[in-house]
């Protein structure tokens, strides 16, 4: 017996698939056989050996999760985890297939050649099918901060300018990609889909799709006709953003695009990956450095990305800051901005890894651990001259479990 792969296309109807191993006495129908299509289209064709064709069959047969009983002793079970080969058994001149296997007492043999039988099937992994989403053509999807944050209105070019809540009881209604409605009960005879299926089958979202903030001139000369379309005198050339017309620019956009010509003298300036994300520890280099947790990214400046910063808990300070002057701060920088700014008695605390020093005095970490247990289970105040402390230990003990 011959064995052949299909090594090119022959015709879109004949049954043999590009890629595969066939006896040369395979035939499905009316079709010619394998043999018969070698001394026909030899081109199309490369004989291989019998062992290939055979580690195609053993992963077939036993495809990842197959529970077996091993072909050689016929006793005990094992299951495949991969790595289908041909290896001699028992270091003797007996080829036989095996695989990689969990809870194998025996070699995990699948194929025992000198009898030319196959192991026996337990079990095989059980695969789902998942049923296919079809997108209705009336459909509704609840409102909420979600929806609003995945810039529907501007990829399904729909009101840009309006305002538009963000409560989860309101519904948006479409027909299509067409927008039909925004109201705050969900209308009759709309299919409700959830957001993940908006994202999937209507802005068809994948990881690469990004947003357009703009368009950039493709060559200088088109701006003075650009500009006439636009009924502007604005000065392209000299902005300082990354795009000559913003998406905000809609009144713009739409006599470019009316003309015609927005595509052709335009090319679309994409929205850069945010280069930090909130939670972020950075430090910020710029006029009164610091070190701080990223709270979000706000709106770019000069076409460079900004951030507020929350530093402790204060959102004011530091609220456009330029990814120019922003880098990842080092462990040891988290360390210290983490340590808490705390005076007893108008000490203020110096803490080391396994003491604070209030003063001229000083308390293991142990001590300030133990404390904080006697103030939360038995309400035990910590005072000077009437003055309670309670919140600088609390504040002190947080910063000693965090970096234990």
């Amino acid at each position: 017996m011959k064995y052949y792969k299909r090594i090119s296309f022959i015709n879109p109807h004949y049954p043999c698939k590009v890629g595969i191993i066939y006896p040369e006495n395979f035939q499905q129908g009316h079709y010619r056989a394998v043999s018969e299509a070698v001394k026909a289209y030899p081109e199309h064709w490369q004989e291989v050996s019998e062992s290939e064709y055979l580690l195609q069959e053993a992963r077939e047969r036993y495809p990842v999760g197959t529970v077996f009983i091993p072909a050689h002793v016929n006793k005990g079970t094992a299951r495949v985890v991969g790595n289908h080969r041909f290896e001699n058994l028992n270091d003797k001149n007996c080829k036989t297939i095996i695989v990689s296997a969990e809870n194998a007492i025996w070699i995990p043999c699948v194929y025992y050649a000198p009898l030319k039988i196959w192991a026996e099937i337990i079990s095989k992994p059980e695969i789902k099918m998942e049923k296919e989403f079809i997108l209705p053509l009336r459909y509704s999807i609840r409102g909420g901060q979600e929806l609003q944050n995945s810039n529907f209105r501007n990829l399904l070019n729909i009101n840009p300018n309006g305002w538009w809540g963000d409560s989860e009881a309101n519904y948006y209604h479409f027909n299509g990609t067409i927008f039909d409605d925004y109201t705050c009960y969900k209308k009759p005879n709309y299919q409700e889909i959830t957001f993940e299926q908006f994202k999937k089958y209507v802005l068809k979202e994948n990881p690469m799709k990004k947003e357009i903030i703009g368009y950039k001139l493709v060559k200088p000369e088109y701006k003075e006709a650009a500009l006439k379309i636009s009924n502007t005198v604005t000065n392209w050339e000299n902005s300082l953003m990354p795009y000559d017309v913003s998406i905000r620019q809609t009144g713009y956009i739409k006599k470019l695009t009316e003309a015609g010509v927005l595509n052709l003298w335009f090319e679309a300036v994409y929205k850069e990956e945010d280069k930090f994300k909130p939670g972020d520890w950075v430090r910020w280099t710029g006029v009164g450095a610091v070190t701080a947790k990223i709270h979000k990214r706000t709106r770019d400046y000069n076409g460079k990305q900004c951030y507020v910063l929350d530093v402790n808990g204060n959102l004011e300070t530091h609220d456009s800051c330029s990814v120019e002057y922003l880098r990842l701060a080092t462990p040891e920088e988290i360390k210290a901005a983490q340590k808490p700014v705390v005076s007893i008695k108008g000490y203020k605390a110096e803490i080391f890894e396994d003491k604070v020093k209030f003063g001229c005095q000083e308390y293991s970490k142990e001590f300030i651990l133990t404390l904080r247990k006697c103030i939360e289970s038995n309400g035990f105040d910590f005072s000077f001259n009437g003055k309670s402390f309670v919140w600088e230990i609390e504040e002190i003990a947080k910063y000693y479990e965090q970096n234990s």
